[in-house]
């Protein structure tokens, strides 16, 4: 059924409050990740926790994504989580409506801007990580490319406001063209942006854009990449956005926002 619809049913048959996702070429670095990461979730506005990966090539380097010393030192969030090895809200993944059915590549983008629509950020992990060991062969690289361009395209189109959503293609276009000539491989961006406004012109009445003020702190969170926690909510501020809270207002937590227990 493919990778999207497979999580998405996944979602629907489990019963946690909280899903993993664990891609097939990664392993959790302890047995206490899944209990820490859970910790997270305490904060009611945490939408979803990305767990920092560390790369193992075939080579035998190593790279860390993410400093954990520095993840632990302060609360820090991120646009978008990382789809091969994250944590989720159960009720509110399936009350956005999961992934969007745009193949691979670029899924995770679609629920984290509509979680930022309804008030809920991205957390890093700070007490966990997960080792992964990719095995990119070439092929591989065209796909995800292609896929990159193609589904960018498509996700601009479908949650972009007008006029942002053309600019916002012409850049990602921009972006990624330059990707493919750096790695040889122009042609993937090409035919990846030509089947994305395809999708676009095809599927008209699936856009549902986002406000112009949540696409434009998802726009400045992309720019600054990981931010504190405090630094977050002046963003926040500033485009008159706030985190999720219950109709009535609970107990203040974490700097004055407001408590809030969801339910599914």
């Amino acid at each position: 059924m493919g990778i999207i619809a497979a999580r998405n049913q996944a979602f629907h048959i489990a019963r946690g409050d909280v899903v993993f996702t664990l891609d097939d070429d990664a392993v959790f670095s302890s047995a206490e990740v899944v209990e820490n990461v859970l910790r997270d979730f305490e904060l009611p506005f945490v939408g979803a926790v990305t767990i920092p990966l560390t790369d193992h090539f075939p080579d035998g380097t190593t790279r860390i994504r993410i400093d954990e010393e520095a993840a632990q030192a302060d609360f820090r969030c991120i646009r978008i989580f990382s789809g091969g090895a994250n944590a989720i809200r159960r009720g509110l993944f399936l009350q956005l409506g999961g992934y969007a059915g745009m193949g691979r590549q670029f899924e995770e983008r679609g629920v984290a801007i509509r979680m930022l629509e309804k008030g809920y950020i991205v957390k890093v992990a700070d007490q966990a990580r997960i080792d992964h060991f990719p095995q990119v062969a070439s092929a591989d690289r065209e796909r995800i490319i292609y896929w990159n361009t193609r589904n960018g395209i498509a996700w601009a189109c479908r949650y972009a406001p007008f006029p942002q959503v053309i600019w916002h293609c012409l850049g990602m276009l921009f972006q990624h063209l330059k990707i493919g000539i750096a790695e040889r491989k122009p042609l993937q961006p090409a035919t990846g942006f030509v089947a994305g406004i395809g999708d676009c012109l095809g599927s008209r009445e699936l856009r549902t854009p986002v406000r112009v003020n949540t696409f434009k702190v998802f726009c400045k969170l992309g720019a600054q990449g990981i931010i504190r926690f405090d630094e977050l909510q002046r963003l926040l501020a500033r485009h008159s956005l706030e985190l999720a809270r219950e109709h009535r207002v609970g107990a203040p937590v974490a700097g004055g926002v407001s408590s809030h227990r969801e339910g599914p």
